[in-house]
């Protein structure tokens, strides 16, 4: 029998917004020459460092320096930009949250937030699987926190060994997605 498999796939939803608008408050125009020293610093959320990568080379073919960028994680860029003020720009994959805000408003800084996409998870399965064609949120929570085969999870599938595919690069999303994957698979057997 041939080997079934299922992915689960993270997909970047990166929605690139035309002009941008924050709490009713326009931003003034940037000229990149300002900025020809390459002093423009950016760290935060792994999620938005592929965005922030490309905004980058815009920037670059728009006239600019290529600004430093960092993935270390939302919160990591938060400190970085509101704590210890290092960074021009924080890149997060979620809101500031309001300690953090206080945080910035202590060193003077007042954060504008900007949504420019949303996280999207999707679960795909393999061409060669011809019995999947619905999976209830407990069957994919059982699928993903312990079955070991596709019969455990439904009587009806084969009872072939599951081979699950998943990112090994860290990311909150997947990280998300799999505690509440085992969450759900815990308690559904009590």
């Amino acid at each position: 029998m041939q080997k079934i498999r299922i992915t689960i796939t993270v997909l970047y939803v990166m929605i690139l917004l035309a002009s941008v608008l924050a709490q009713d408050a326009e931003l003034p125009a940037v000229d990149p020459l300002d900025f020809s020293d390459g002093s423009i610093i950016m760290a935060g959320s792994s999620t938005v460092f592929p965005l922030a990568e490309r905004m980058a080379e815009v920037w670059v073919d728009g006239g600019g320096v290529a600004p430093s960028i960092d993935s270390i994680g939302s919160g990591a860029g938060f400190e970085r930009f509101c704590v210890t003020g290092e960074t021009d720009i924080s890149n997060a994959s979620r809101a500031i949250r309001e300690g953090e805000i206080e945080s910035c408003q202590a060193i003077g800084r007042e954060p504008i937030e900007f949504r420019v996409g949303t996280d999207a998870l999707a679960v795909t399965v393999s061409s060669a699987n011809d019995f999947i064609t619905d999976a209830t949120l407990e069957e994919l929570a059982q699928i993903f926190g312990g079955a070991e085969t596709w019969a455990d999870v439904r009587a009806e599938w084969p009872a072939e060994p599951i081979f699950r595919l998943v990112s090994i690069i860290r990311i909150p999303l997947l990280n998300m997605w799999t505690r509440w994957a085992l969450k759900r698979c815990m308690f559904s057997h009590r």
